[in-house]
């Protein structure tokens, strides 16, 4: 019978997401670790994995690896609860720190159940994107949050197929190969907007 092998983490959300944060530890695969730890069936259940670790150049390192085992290179919702972890179970001596992610360093401070997190600046923006689905043309704005995005504006977002839609755009040639996040997005009125995700490897 195999050895077992007892992981530590640590389940947090942030704004609907979820997470299973962990230190750092060498042998594991955390791309095979993640679908079934991630998985809400025989697993924990989570939207990703996120690993703390050691920098070179910033104060910490965050890698995120999707339910599905691909690498992210960012989330900011991750990277919120990164924060709070961090504030609640290192000995800062200074109350921003900075954070490595694939998308760039990013600056963070926390307090209490309270995290924020400075991104990288936004880049590659594009407006009326044309895009084909299914022999239906549609046009899609695009930013690069340090993590691609899709953004599609409708009416009646509640009776939208974001699952449906969502993994045509996402998987569309237009955004290969990282693929993109893809936000359906409603005005509900001047300063208000309501917002519905299909999420690359969630």
């Amino acid at each position: 019978m195999p050895k077992q092998k007892f992981i530590s983490f640590e389940k947090m959300a942030g704004a609907g997401n979820d997470f299973l944060i962990l230190e750092a530890k060498k042998g594991l695969n955390y791309k095979k670790l993640a679908p079934k730890m991630c998985g809400r069936t025989n697993g924990v259940g989570a939207d990703g994995l996120i690993i703390i670790d050691r920098s070179r150049k910033s104060d910490y390192k965050m890698r995120i690896i999707n339910a599905d085992g691909s690498e992210a290179e960012m989330c900011g919702n991750g990277a919120r609860c990164v924060a709070a972890y961090i504030v609640r179970h290192k000995n800062l001596r200074k109350k921003r720190f900075t954070i490595e992610t694939l998308a760039g360093e990013l600056l963070a401070e926390a307090k209490d159940q309270t995290a924020n997190v400075r991104l990288s600046d936004p880049t590659d923006y594009k407006t009326n994107v044309p895009v084909t689905l299914a022999d239906r043309k549609i046009n899609v704005q695009y930013i690069d949050t340090g993590v691609p995005h899709a953004v599609i504006y409708v009416e009646g977002l509640e009776h939208i197929d974001v699952n449906g839609i969502g993994a045509l755009v996402r998987y569309h040639q237009k955004f290969k190969p990282r693929g993109a996040n893809v936000n359906f997005v409603e005005q509900i009125n001047p300063q208000l907007v309501a917002a519905r995700t299909y999420e690359r490897g969630v």
